[in-house]
């Protein structure tokens, strides 16, 4: 069975203080390396702006699979690719 990275995507509603927000998190090994982008109206979908984001990263994006109305799984085979050499370096 291959091993894949599991990368979480969650969308985070306006705030008072804060806009909305495209949250993308890796939970591996005890780390949590995570970024919160800002929503990105012009894409105007969450999943999209999490794949657009790590592609440019040159993390392959293979798939993805919703949990709930709010959180979803992107799924990649990319471990060293690039500056890749973990989530956190990309942030």
């Amino acid at each position: 069975m291959q091993n894949l990275r599991c990368i979480q995507v969650k969308y985070l509603g306006a705030t008072n203080t804060r806009g909305s927000r495209v949250k993308i998190t890796e939970n591996r090994l005890g780390s949590n390396d995570s970024i919160a982008l800002p929503y990105d109206y012009k894409i105007g979908d969450v999943m999209q702006q999490a794949q657009e984001y790590l592609e440019s990263r040159e993390i392959n994006c293979l798939g993805y699979t919703e949990l709930n109305d709010t959180l979803s799984i992107i799924l990649s085979d990319s471990w060293l690719r690039g500056n890749d050499v973990k989530f956190k370096s990309i942030i």
